[in-house]
């Protein structure tokens, strides 16, 4: 019998996975490296301190000493446009917009207006501002604009507090719009202020400052809200297709999508609970809720979204029923099933969608009659096509840009991190408008939840981040895609018409060999 020849086993790791864990060591390693390293740059600006900033949390409101819901309720809009590539056509298209016909009492086109004078000349604007940076966009829209009457004066009173809280003398000017149920202001800033230095507002005071500023001004004007005006304007969101607060309370409310009315002890505590019980009423009716119990109520999945989508849905409705009232029904375009087959149709109109931004919406007539509305995701910005173009809406497959490429090539390389001076090692050639325009690219991911920024000015992407960019491009677009088959517009042809006297049979003649007959000969 042989002795079995001697040996020391090696034991590894429990769980290890042997060499093809030797990829994922190296991946992990260079994130560890690169977040240890510094660039030795300052953290990204973000103004959340900067001037206005800090007045709007220590402003003094006038009406601190009545209830919030005593308080005029005043919805403020916000934009910062740049001007990236197109310059000034940017602030060109928006100010032509917001003057647009039909936006007056009387159906007229609006008029610009600033803190001295009515009727201003927009080109004397726009030269101002034509070598800005940037712009600020606000829409101003009070609950109860109706009984302010004119808007220009609390208009004005509001930007002058604006000026006060910022310390800057700014250069503006507004439209009022009265083309919708609720009248508002459309007001946009210059990005530079009155010494020529670029205009900076934090986000806190574009977000709350300004609106607090106008709630107060409305609520000076007009007095705070008596019971009877509160508790109508609560009554009527009852049955509203849309979300409402009375929804932001029960969202609030819900435990796992179960909502439980609590029994009611005071008048106000009972008015509360009909509300509450009235509206879930509605929200079965639109199969987004369904009783369980005596005072219980589940909620469907994602009933919060719906109701946005439906209110969008009305708004867009209501749009198109005022400007082409030949059209009583409209599909829209979100609706198709993915293996549909694509839609082709001529365009009969475009419409606002964002009226910050500059979006638009298709209105296009379908080849087989019924009328369509595309969204303002599916249309190419800078190329929208005009009225009478031949266009084809399909269903898109997800797909990252090019960018996004990019972004995930150099972070690949860089331990998932990416920077200017990142890119620029990684690319020599590129120029700086072409990094600037991948960091805009993460700046709207990082808003979505995709990409974070981290202190030193650097961003940290995912593994995944490809697939999530395609995802969010996917929703963001509602799965669709607008392709402009022929930008002709839609004319009938008529064959020419030809005179075949005998005057106008020799004059051809003539015309042929070279000469032009004298008249009566």
């Amino acid at each position: 019998m042989t002795e079995p020849d001697d040996f020391t086993p090696r034991l590894g790791r429990i769980r290890d996975i042997g060499k093809s864990g030797g990829g994922r060591a190296k991946s992990q390693l260079q994130h560890a490296i690169a977040r240890l390293k510094t660039s030795g740059k300052k953290s990204a600006f973000s103004g959340k301190r900067y001037g206005a900033g800090g007045a709007a949390r220590t402003r003094a409101r006038s009406t601190r000493h009545l209830a919030r819901q005593r308080v005029r309720r005043v919805i403020v809009k916000s934009h910062i446009a740049r001007a990236a590539k197109s310059g000034a056509a940017v602030y060109r298209m928006h100010l032509g917009y917001i003057q647009r016909d039909g936006v007056e009492r009387d159906g007229s086109g609006g008029r610009l207006y600033d803190r001295e004078g009515d009727d201003i000349e927009p080109k004397k604007f726009l030269g101002r501002g034509e070598n800005d940076r940037h712009q600020f966009r606000l829409i101003i829209s009070p609950e109860d604009g109706a009984a302010l009457g004119d808007l220009k004066p609390a208009i004005r009173e509001l930007m002058a507090q604006v000026e006060k809280d910022t310390g800057r003398r700014l250069d503006w000017v507004a439209v009022d719009h009265y083309n919708t149920g609720h009248p508002h202001t459309h007001v946009v800033i210059r990005g530079r202020d009155a010494r020529m230095k670029d205009v900076v507002i934090a986000k806190d005071y574009l977000m709350g400052g300004i609106r607090e500023a106008a709630e107060d001004i409305v609520t000076r004007r007009l007095g705070p809200r008596r019971d009877l005006e509160i508790l109508r304007a609560r009554h009527s969101e009852i049955d509203k297709d849309r979300f409402t607060g009375i929804d932001r309370t029960l969202e609030r409310a819900a435990q796992d999508r179960v909502v439980i009315i609590e029994k009611a002890h005071t008048e106000a505590d009972r008015f509360d609970r009909h509300l509450a019980l009235a509206r879930l009423r509605h929200l079965k009716s639109l199969g987004l809720a369904e009783k369980s119990g005596p005072d219980e109520w589940t909620m469907k999945p994602g009933w919060t979204e719906t109701l946005r989508d439906l209110g969008r849905r009305d708004d867009v409705v209501r749009t198109l029923a005022r400007e082409n009232r030949k059209h009583k029904e409209i599909a829209f375009a979100e609706s198709l099933s993915p293996d549909a087959a694509p839609l082709l149709g001529s365009v009969l109109a475009s419409g606002p969608e964002d009226e910050l931004r500059d979006t638009r919406y298709l209105l296009v007539e379908g080849f087989d009659g019924r009328v369509w509305h595309v969204p303002s995701a599916a249309v190419d910005r800078a190329n929208t096509p005009p009225a009478g173009a031949v266009v084809e809406v399909r269903r898109a497959r997800p797909e990252p840009r090019r960018a996004d490429r990019t972004i995930a090539e150099i972070a690949e390389r860089t331990g998932g991190l990416w920077s200017d001076d990142l890119h620029a090692d990684a690319d020599p050639g590129s120029i700086s408008a072409y990094r600037l325009a991948h960091k805009r690219r993460l700046e709207t991911l990082r808003r979505a939840g995709i990409v974070e920024r981290l202190k030193d000015g650097r961003w940290e992407v995912p593994e995944n981040y490809l697939d999530r960019a395609a995802a969010y491009e996917g929703a963001r677009g509602k799965g669709l895609r607008g392709l402009v088959r022929r930008r002709l517009l839609r004319t009938e042809a008529r064959p020419p018409v030809r005179d075949f006297s005998g005057a106008a049979v020799r004059l051809r003649f003539a015309r042929r060999a070279g000469c032009c007959p004298v008249a009566g000969r």
